[in-house]
């Protein structure tokens, strides 16, 4: 019996719970649609669409529709406004009666001659269409569209297609229907934006492989000059008669020799050089022509650091 009266309980608490709801939306929807008269009564039709949509979507009544339907009206949204009083036909058609009956049927005549029917179809579903820069929907269209009278400019957009704007003059009760074929966007091969290119890679490493070279040119160039001091001071050690009787031979010819290998490695030690900053002063016009092709340029540049290395510059992220 406990049970049962713990049921019971629980349903009234639930009825009343949903009576209590529904009673606040009521209270809402009521403040909304004084606010709505008040703006309709200052003719600001903007502000007064906003607040009677509230207070239909919280509670529909009949009055709350017909004034929505005025407002659209007085914005020129006739289709919007021939939707509406259709709308409040289909809820409230069995209770209208009177004159408030007959004005909602002189409002539809009336409003019915001041639109026409554009049918859009497009090839594919999901795009977004709009009229006149406001979108209207997405692909595909449960109905023709309700627009006023003139001209119409529709345009439809779907990510990796381009669609051609169309423009449209309607008359009065006219019906006319736009299709839309997209071309599929091909997008070039080739390196992403915003980032180093395979040329600045290539730039890039013959930066550091000539700056390697360049790096042991030198040290090999500092190897010879150190064996030239070493041997031209066992020459100035020895005596004139020495010098005379090794001459070509011993401390001489070693300074010969590593004479030679000093020139040979002072050249390469330069055009390693060279090449190095030639090809990092290249690397670096590449990479900030490939970064200003890019959305995050300032983020990466700002990641670009140059250095100087043995005989060259180098270049870190």
């Amino acid at each position: 019996m406990s049970k049962k009266i713990a049921i019971l309980i629980f349903l009234v608490a639930l009825v009343h719970c949903g009576s209590a709801i529904a009673g606040d939306k009521k209270a809402e929807a009521k403040e909304h649609f004084e606010s709505g008269l008040n703006l309709m009564r200052t003719e600001d039709f903007d502000s007064a669409v906003a607040e009677f949509e509230m207070s239909v979507e919280q509670f529909p009544t009949k009055t709350a529709l017909f004034n929505l339907a005025n407002c659209y009206k007085a914005l020129r949204r006739y289709g919007k406004a021939l939707n509406t009083i259709r709308t409040l036909k289909e809820k409230f058609g069995d209770v209208l009666e009177g004159d408030f009956k007959l004005e909602v049927e002189e409002f539809e005549r009336t409003v019915e001659g001041m639109v026409a029917k554009l049918c859009v179809k497009v090839d594919l579903d999901g795009a977004t269409i709009s009229v006149d820069s406001e979108m209207v929907g997405l692909s595909p269209l449960n109905a023709p569209l309700l627009l006023a009278l003139g001209k119409h400019e529709v345009t439809v957009q779907l990510e990796g297609y381009k669609y051609y704007v169309q423009k449209v003059k309607l008359l009065a009760r006219d019906e006319q229907s736009l299709s839309f074929i997209g071309e599929p966007v091909v997008t070039e091969p080739g390196k992403a934006r915003g980032r180093p290119s395979a040329l600045f890679w290539t730039g890039a490493a013959g930066t550091v492989v000539a700056g390697v070279l360049s790096g042991i040119f030198f040290g090999l160039r500092g190897n010879a000059e150190d064996d030239f001091n070493s041997a031209q001071n066992k020459w100035n050690d020895l005596s004139e008669e020495e010098q005379a009787s090794s001459a070509g031979d011993g401390p001489w010819k070693d300074m010969e020799t590593s004479g030679g290998d000093y020139d040979k490695f002072n050249t390469g030690a330069i055009i390693s050089a060279v090449a190095a900053g030639v090809f990092a002063a290249s690397s670096v016009v590449i990479l900030i022509t490939d970064l200003k092709d890019g959305d995050d340029t300032e983020e990466t540049a700002a990641r670009v650091k140059i250095h100087p290395t043995p005989g060259g510059l180098g270049v870190s992220f």
